[in-house]
Order: C-alpha cells, then sequence, then structure tokens
C-alpha cells in the first residue's frame, strides 16, 4: 500500500553526522524539578534554570547531586541553558557510571544518523525517506523505503536500564499507547509499519514496563502479532570535549515476550507516598486517633485484582471511607502510586520500606497481617533518594522478571 502525503518534514539530508554526537556542554548538579520541563542545577554555587526536552519521570535518573550536562542556548531562548544529558551511577554495586541523552526530540535525529548507515539491525536495507510523516490524523516519525516497499517507524528513546533490561516508557504515557494501536490498525489494514526502540545503556533484554504503564505494556504485547518490533542498545558515552557521542555500532536487544506474558496481569503490591503539609491529627478508624508530623509517608498495600483502579482510588479524595489510608488520604495535599505487579509479600516490602524511615502509627493498614504497619514516614521526599528507587527497582525486578530475588 502507497502513502501518499506531500507536506511533509524532509530529513536532515546525507550531511547528518556518524557517530552522532553533540556540541560541547557544561557540567553541573541536580537540584530540582520543579515542574516537567524545568530542572534547576548548580554550577559553582550558582543555581540555573534550566529546560529540558523529556517528559518522562526520570525518578531513576534525577536524584540530587547527579551529574547533569548542559548546553547554552542563544541570548534570545526564555530559558537560557538546557539539560541536554546526564551522568549517573548505578545503585547496584559494580555498575559503571553511565551517561544517558535527555532531549527526546533529538534522539530521532541520532536514529536518523543510525539508520542512514545501515546500522540498525533489522534495517539495514531500508532508505529514509520522509520525517515525521502523516498518515490520517497521526504523525509518525519515520516513512522509510525498504525491498518490501515503504514501511512507517515510530522512535522511543529508552533511558530505563535495569540488571541489564532496558524498560519503556518510566512513566505512564497515553501518547505512546496510541502511536502502537495506530500503528497496530494501520498493520492490520495492510500499511506496514514497526517501532523501534533506542536504549541508551548497556543492555541484553528490553521489555515493556509494565509497572509504569500496564496499558502500553498489553498494546506492545498484542502488537507484537502486526508489527516488527526492533530494539537496539546504543550507550553513549562523554568524550574530552565534553560532548555526548553515541557508538559506531548500536547492538540487537532479546526481547523476551516469555517473560512478559507471565506475568502481564493488573494485580501485585503498590507505593503510595502521601505527602501532608501542616501537621494535623487523625482519627483512623478503629485504630484510633493520632498526631501525623508535616512530611511524606509512604504506604504498602496489595490488591491482587484490579490494581491499577486501586491506584486511582487512593489519589480521589472524593470516596466512601474503607481502608486506613483512607483517612489519612484526606489530610494528605498530594499522592504518587508506584505498581509492582506480580508482587504478594506487602509485609517484606513493608520491612524494607522501614529502613528508609519511622513506622507511624503501629498497625496503620496492617488489620490482615501480623506486622507492626505499612505506612512509614520521612521528613523528606523519599521518592528523589536512591534508597527508595533501590527498593522499587529490586523489586518489580525480582516479582515481575525474575532478576535479584
Amino acid at each position: 500500500m502507497t502513502i501518499v502525503n506531500d507536506n511533509q518534514k524532509p530529513t536532515s539530508g546525507n550531511s547528518m553526522q556518524f557517530p552522532y554526537r553533540t556540541e560541547p556542554l557544561e557540567r553541573a548538579r541536580f537540584v530540582e524539578r520543579p515542574n516537567r520541563f524545568i530542572v534547576i542545577t548548580d554550577r559553582d554555587k550558582e543555581r540555573r534554570r534550566t529546560y529540558v526536552a523529556n517528559p518522562g519521570k526520570l525518578h531513576e535518573i534525577l536524584i540530587p547531586g547527579t551529574t547533569e550536562l548542559l548546553l547554552k542556548h542563544k541570548p534570545q531562548t526564555k530559558t537560557k541553558w538546557e539539560t541536554l544529558g546526564a551522568r549517573w551511577s548505578s545503585r547496584w554495586e559494580g555498575d559503571p557510571e553511565r551517561t544517558v541523552f535527555l532531549n527526546t526530540g533529538r534522539v530521532n535525529d541520532v536514529a536518523e544518523a543510525y539508520l542512514r548507515e545501515g546500522a540498525i539491525p533489522g534495517l539495514e536495507e531500508a532508505t529514509v525517506v520522509r520525517r515525521e510523516y502523516t498518515v490520517g490524523d497521526s504523525r509518525f516519525d519515520f516513512l522509510l523505503e525498504t525491498k518490501e516497499g515503504e514501511l512507517l517507524l515510530e522512535v522511543k528513546s529508552v533511558t530505563l536500564v535495569e540488571e541489564n533490561m532496558a524498560l519503556f516508557p518510566d512513566a505512564r504515557s497515553e501518547r505512546a499507547t496510541k502511536h502502537v494501536r495506530e500503528l497496530t490498525e494501520l498493520a492490520k489494514e495492510g500499511t506496514p509499519a514497526a517501532v523501534l526502540f533506542m536504549v541508551q545503556g548497556r543492555a541484553e533484554s528490553f521489555l515493556p514496563d509494565l509497572h509504569n504503564d500496564f496499558d502500553f505494556a498489553k498494546a506492545l504485547f498484542e502488537a507484537k502479532q502486526w508489527l516488527p518490533i526492533y530494539a537496539v542498545a546504543v550507550p553513549p558515552t562523554v568524550d574530552d570535549e565534553e560532548r555526548i557521542v553515541f557508538p559506531a555500532e548500536a547492538k540487537k536487544l532479546e526481547i523476551p515476550w516469555g517473560r512478559l506474558e507471565r506475568v502481564l496481569a493488573d494485580s501485585g503490591l503498590y507505593l503510595a507516598v502521601l505527602e501532608v503539609e501542616e501537621p494535623t491529627t487523625v482519627e483512623v478508624g478503629a485504630l484510633g486517633t493520632f498526631e501525623f508530623p508535616a512530611g511524606f509517608y509512604t504506604y504498602v498495600g496489595s490488591a491482587q485484582r484490579g490494581l491499577s483502579k486501586r491506584m486511582r482510588r487512593h489519589k480521589r479524595k472524593r470516596k466512601r471511607v474503607h481502608w486506613h489510608i483512607d483517612y489519612l488520604r484526606n489530610a494528605a495535599s498530594k499522592v504518587r502510586t508506584f505498581a509492582i505487579r506480580g508482587a504478594r509479600d506487602e509485609s517484606a516490602l513493608a520491612d524494607e520500606i522501614a529502613s528508609l524511615g519511622e513506622r507511624h502509627p503501629p498497625g496503620f493498614g496492617a488489620t490482615d497481617c501480623d506486622d507492626d504497619g505499612h505506612l512509614v514516614y520521612t521528613p523528606q521526599d523519599p521518592v528523589h533518594t536512591g534508597e527508595f528507587q533501590k527498593v522499587l527497582v529490586r523489586w518489580r525486578h525480582a516479582n515481575a522478571f525474575g532478576v535479584r530475588g
């Protein structure tokens, strides 16, 4: 089937450099991320407000002290600096420092450079025809020409790599799910299409992250019957001129669909982190009345069916009060949830989370368990700490993918 549409963005031409490299960058330290596209960095005690072109959560990367790689914008731009990349150390002992490229838009430039060199395994013979190609109401990253004819290609940048496994996305992405479902429907109708995951890390395998986005994991699992799905590792480094440089070879990654299929269910454990801005007194049903200092409270819960629905419920204030957490929710200004699909032992998880702070109050959330409680208090936000992320990642990998039991 021929796709006809002349109002498209042209490719960058044959001058695309390979291997792809950025401009020289400056180093700074990550301080905080006040909103989705702004990062505060510190360089020689000078605070800089920098732009970051990445909608992902990046919790495993943007931890205070992480080295940020900054690009200086033109003077007339609103934000003078951009956080173009980061260098960070894994939480796992023995893993080397990693470099990631954070500008998701420019990742398509990286992909084009590889495609033009025939350096993507499985797409060696493909020719780039167009960028940002529109079909109907949908726009996709590339239109390629192959021996079999035209091929639509959607590219996704992957920054989350743990225990040699790359995972996408690092946060719920309705846009990514929409793209996969649209490509699947086009393929069913006879329009060839594919998805390419560009993994920025040393990995051996790739899977959709069912913890962060269960809908995307289901959509990609269903799409594999209709779409070629490519995943390649292209771990960047930083050269002597402080440029991010991508390798000349892209490594094909295994996609162990069987491991995903075994745990592709909406059940497991979860963490809910509640923020209480002012000291408050809360009556927690039959458990009693307690003082809750200002700070953060991490709750360990379980839902062996309807896990996504349970987590959404905890974010609402208007509901029938049923569990202990419902009482505290009404006093909290914000709630964030983290799924751990495939896990069952909530008491063991609560014990690990308790090492990050103090259980308070005793017995909270543990009416059907013989333990000290499932709520842990920390004065500071635990999510942006390596210790919290280490527990979360280890439990996700051990229970869903059989890594580090």
